[in-house]
């Protein structure tokens, strides 16, 4: 998978694709936590946001590379390291 988001992922060259996903996993995760209680965003917007791409590459990323669907508004970790570990 070379969907790796933006061009801030410069910060992590040190890590594999894998590890790097898995990063990203958990932020995604840490952030949802954050805002469990309004939901006012969708993973899609999440992942724009906290990783600074557009919106094409945060719904290619939550989709190729997170196994998330990018209009919903929940955010499971686990299925997320499943998915990353199963590809």
């Amino acid at each position: 998978m070379s969907t790796s988001g933006s061009s801030k992922d410069k910060d992590l060259k040190y890590f594999s694709e894998d590890q790097v996903f898995k990063i990203k996993a958990i932020a995604m995760a840490n952030a949802r936590k954050l805002i469990k209680k309004s939901k006012f965003t969708n993973n899609a917007n999440l992942y724009m946001n906290l990783f600074g791409t557009g919106m094409t590459t945060a719904i290619e990323c939550c989709e190729k590379s997170l196994g998330l669907d990018p209009g919903s508004r929940e955010t499971n970790y686990s299925e997320m390291l499943d998915f990353i570990d199963s590809h």
